[in-house]
């Protein structure tokens, strides 16, 4: 799901198990999807901080596409 996604130009929306802010819902445009022997993570923009971070897709939860915004 989260691959046509990222095809499709959508932005994710989910509930992150990690990072500093744990259960945090977050926005972000994915750049990619990057292969990990330590886990594969989508790196991407994140809205709330504004920067380019990578996103763990085992700790992503509840994750929905949504429309950006034009």
């Amino acid at each position: 799901e989260v691959v046509t996604d990222l095809r499709q130009a959508m932005d994710l929306e989910f509930t992150y198990e990690g990072g500093s802010s744990k259960g945090m819902t977050r926005r972000m445009t994915p750049m990619g999807i990057v292969r990990n022997p330590d886990g594969d993570f989508i790196q991407g923009i994140c809205h709330i901080d504004r920067i380019a971070k990578r996103f763990y897709l085992s700790r992503m939860k509840d994750a929905q596409a949504v429309t950006r915004p034009t």
